[in-house]
């Protein structure tokens, strides 16, 4: 028998999940700092919020948020509740155009939301997670160039690199002041090989893992190799927040 938890804020449903969550950070990461940014204000996100976890007795077995522009976010659900999930979101959330989860559970869950709201439900995009495990070799090669964080006198390239960002790959938010505020936030650094090839944000939301996001790539050689292979590894395999 499931039962299903409903949560005001945030915080009390952090309480409840995130302990939970952690025990799988590489799986729930994208929830985890969801939450942790609804916590701090953050501002990308805006109301109507949403908050759910799923029990068999005490044991919490799934749980998700819907906050705007993301929509639901929630971890692989029972198949048998899915339908009750549906009901109770779309009572809150009267047109919740977006569901992000696991493949097998969140298929089901558009079915019973589009029954709900007497609509139909496509299917927007295909997501893959990878997870990176300790190496064969504690070696790491060496690489040209270094990563650092980037520059006050490099404000107007982030700027254009932002802007082009936003034209080739539309987002919700200004992608622009996105990357100019983690620059303020000591949260963007940059690829450097004679100058500048690219700009990484890191998360500050992650206990465990380190957490990439690739802004904007000026060479078409790849940047990814350099990242795993020269400073990240220290953090992503040793086990310590970076």
């Amino acid at each position: 028998m499931f039962k299903i938890r409903e949560y005001e804020d945030p915080t009390s449903f952090a309480s409840a999940c995130v302990e939970w969550l952690y025990r799988r950070e590489d799986y729930h990461n994208g929830l985890i700092s969801l939450t942790n940014l609804l916590i701090s204000r953050g501002s990308v996100f805006s109301p109507p919020f949403w908050f759910v976890s799923i029990h068999r007795g005490d044991e919490i077995v799934g749980c998700g948020t819907f906050a705007r522009p993301d929509g639901l976010l929630a971890t692989d659900l029972p198949l048998n509740v899915l339908r009750e999930v549906a009901q109770r979101l779309t009572f809150r959330i009267s047109h919740p155009r977006r569901l992000v989860g696991h493949p097998r559970s969140v298929t089901q869950l558009a079915i019973h939301v589009s029954d709900c709201v007497g609509n139909s439900s496509r299917l927007e995009c295909n997501w893959n997670i990878y997870r990176l495990d300790a190496p064969r070799s504690t070696a790491l090669r060496t690489e040209p160039g270094q990563m650092r964080l980037c520059e006050s006198s490099e404000r107007d390239m982030v700027a254009e690199w932002g802007h082009q960002y936003g034209i080739e790959a539309p987002a919700p938010i200004d992608v622009q002041d996105f990357v100019l505020r983690k620059m303020d936030e000591n949260l963007l650094f940059v690829w450097d090989e004679n100058g500048p090839r690219n700009g990484n944000y890191v998360s500050p939301h992650y206990k465990w893992n380190s957490y990439f996001i690739g802004i904007h790539t000026k060479s078409v050689s790849p940047v990814c190799p350099c990242l795993l292979n020269c400073k990240c590894p220290r953090r992503i395999f040793s086990g310590t927040r970076s």
